[in-house]
């Protein structure tokens, strides 16, 4: 199904079938409202998140970056600090098994290699369909 848009901002429901459309049937059996967190409630996660969001833009005409100014637009169109995130990332990297043998030997609270081996974690705030509604419709009023 293919959503017209015949207004400037869309309503929820449209971007609930938005997501319904892209993640199919992954969401049978799934109500989804505009408190539902893409990742926690629908599993929505890494590449498929990004993707995702390359849909939500295609679909309703937006563009997360506004205004590519050379700053860090899409940080401040989603409300996220420097080490947020909307998405964890897929798979493991050989550092997080490196960290975690670390922390398995208890030698991660030496303060060298704390330093060394554990940077800042990522935050991951998950991202509510209610939120990304309210990120399309401010972006939509700007342009």
């Amino acid at each position: 199904m293919t959503i017209k848009l015949l207004h400037t901002e869309p309503l929820i429901d449209e971007v609930i079938q938005a997501i319904i459309d892209f993640w199919g049937e992954g969401l049978i059996h799934i109500i989804i409202t505009p408190d539902t967190l893409l990742e926690e409630d629908l599993g929505i996660s890494g590449d498929d998140g990004i993707e995702l969001l390359e849909v939500i833009e295609q679909t309703f005409n937006v563009d997360f970056n506004y205004p590519d100014d050379g700053e860090d637009n899409f940080r401040h169109n989603f409300d996220l600090d420097e080490n947020e995130y909307l998405f964890t990332g897929e798979g493991w990297s050989s550092g997080c098994l490196f960290a975690n043998l670390l922390d398995l030997l208890r030698l991660s609270n030496i303060p060298i290699i704390k330093k060394n081996f554990f940077p800042v974690q990522p935050i991951i705030t998950d991202l509510s369909v209610r939120k990304l509604h309210s990120v399309i419709g401010k972006i939509k009023r700007l342009t």
